[in-house]
């Protein structure tokens, strides 16, 4: 009888000590908990607390791999170019509750031309245990069919203050410019020349915004832009 009670007992020591962090990851409506993903130039991860009280969850990025010249940002409340492993931040997420679009786990990739191959690791966890985490991992295969030089464009001053420039290195249909801030909202939508074009971001706060190159109401390339 002690014996019954005693693995009883054990079982269920084990059962609470070992109990898994509840937080599940999803993209384009998938489940992609503990997978590995292509990195893409953007994109929305919601994440989402299915227990019975809310969390605060942390994003860590635990490894990362880029060629140089290209760029990694990662926003979990804040937004941050990343360049080797860090905390990006903790926030909560409720009981029963998702984060998704800009409230949630985003990432943008910016491989400036470069063809070389790409690798970003996510741990994520509770704040303060660190140990008991599910992660996602994104990476980039070495593809010489990426975008060409000539579909990108160059932006500058950045950081900007009043305006900066956008000149695009080969003619599209029926260019426009389109700047997003931090949390996802479109504040300016305009047409611009196939040459060079001058933003005026004046009345704009300081802050991390997000400028995309579209022809033909399709996005081609997207960049980060920080106004000072």
């Amino acid at each position: 009888m002690k014996k019954i009670i005693l693995l009883s007992l054990l079982t269920s020591i084990s059962f609470f000590t070992f109990a898994q962090f509840p937080v599940t990851l999803s993209y384009n409506d998938n489940d992609v908990t503990n997978q590995t993903l292509a990195l893409e130039e953007e994109m929305f991860v919601t994440t989402t607390n299915p227990s019975s009280e809310a969390i605060n969850v942390t994003v860590e990025v635990s490894e990362i791999e880029v060629p140089t010249g290209s760029e990694v940002s990662v926003c979990w409340s804040k937004c941050f170019t990343v360049t080797s492993p860090m905390i990006i931040g903790t926030q909560p997420v409720g009981a029963g509750a998702s984060l998704e679009g800009w409230a949630g786990l985003v990432i943008h990739y910016n491989a400036n031309g470069s063809t070389e191959p790409a690798s970003v690791k996510l741990k994520i966890y509770e704040d303060g245990n660190p140990n008991d985490y599910i992660n996602l991992n994104l990476e980039k295969a070495s593809d010489v069919n990426q975008i060409s030089e000539n579909q990108d464009f160059v932006m500058f001053p950045n950081p900007a203050t009043d305006r900066f420039s956008v000149k695009l290195e080969s003619n599209l249909a029926k260019p426009e410019l389109k700047i997003l801030n931090i949390i996802g909202k479109t504040v300016l939508r305009t047409k611009i020349s196939n040459k060079l074009s001058t933003v005026d971001v004046s009345r704009f706060p300081s802050g991390v915004y997000f400028v995309s190159i579209l022809s033909n109401d399709t996005e081609i390339k997207t960049k980060k832009l920080v106004i000072k």
